[in-house]
């Protein structure tokens, strides 16, 4: 071991020598000491300033989801309320006054009541649709679906009476869907359409094949036209998003709890198709609600499902 503390420090050097050498060696492992310290404490900085910018995402998420909670709560809490004032009302007028009440007088407060009734089934059907996405939105159940049989289906649901509804399409139209998917979607864009639209316009419910009959199963795309209000350009990224309402209808006459576009998008994915809004944003042009789902080939439509 002799040998190798001479290595480090040879008796033929100067003093002197030696000392800056040894001190030399004591500087340079100070300064990597110094060194590794402040790369930890730089790394302890870092990790901090990674877990305050994570909770404060977590904050602004938490501060976003109470904020559409809330805005839930006060959708859902207005359009309970409104229906149900429609319905209590015509109900204690025929209660009260039925026996001065003629036939004609009789079922038209009957009629308003069951109208109140019907929005009132389309929120809570809404509401539970909306709980349940995750579960019901898978691709199975998909059948070949007759088009203008749905569409006449969901039209008689509404029984709309101040409003006209036209169908446009071919009556061997047939799509790869999910009826309760479908319906669900047609059933809340016709909705719309009706809420949005001035009383006696038109309401158009049109279906084309988006590639001509060239193809064995061409995707359909299926239009909803109304002539009311449109859609302003930048309202048009977030319409389709949670319990999204625009401003003008926050203080507006015209009701929705903001799920009824978020669901039916949902619900089109799920069944291979895509929804958008095409608008001007000018009044009285209204806006067309498209959305496409997968072609089935025509000839199956005479098959036994």
């Amino acid at each position: 071991m002799v040998w190798f503390f001479d290595l480090l420090w040879p008796t033929s050097l100067p003093v002197n020598i030696l000392f800056e050498c040894a001190l030399f060696l004591i500087e340079a492992f100070v300064v990597s000491c110094i060194r590794a310290a402040l790369e930890s404490v730089l790394i302890a900085q870092q990790k901090v300033q990674q877990a305050e910018q994570q909770m404060t995402l977590a904050a602004e998420r938490q501060q976003n989801l109470n904020d559409l909670k809330d805005q839930f709560l006060l959708n859902v809490s207005h359009e309970l309320r409104t229906p149900l004032t429609e319905v209590k009302g015509y109900l204690d007028l025929l209660r009260e006054n039925h026996t001065q009440l003629d036939v004609v007088a009789r079922a038209e407060f009957l009629d308003h009541a069951a109208h109140g009734c019907s929005e009132l089934e389309l929120l809570v059907d809404n509401v539970l649709e909306a709980t349940q996405l995750d579960i019901n939105t898978s691709s199975s159940g998909l059948s070949i679906i007759s088009l203008p049989e749905i569409a006449h289906a969901v039209v008689d649901q509404l029984a709309v009476q101040q409003h006209e509804i036209q169908i446009d399409m071919p009556d061997d139209l047939a799509a790869w869907a999910n009826w309760q998917h479908l319906r669900r979607v047609l059933h809340n864009l016709l909705s719309n359409a009706i809420k949005y639209s001035p009383a006696h316009t038109v309401v158009i419910v049109s279906a084309t094949l988006m590639s001509g009959r060239l193809s064995a199963c061409p995707d359909i795309c299926i239009r909803v036209q109304d002539m009311g209000p449109g859609v302003p350009a930048a309202d048009m990224p977030m319409l389709f998003q949670k319990v999204m309402r625009l401003k003008r209808d926050m203080t507006g006459s015209v009701r929705g709890s903001g799920l009824g576009l978020f669901i039916s998008k949902q619900l089109v994915e799920a069944m291979g198709g895509r929804i958008w809004v095409e608008s001007t944003g000018i009044s009285g042009q209204g806006s067309c609600f498209c959305f496409t789902l997968p072609g089935a080939p025509i000839t199956l439509l005479s098959l036994p499902l």
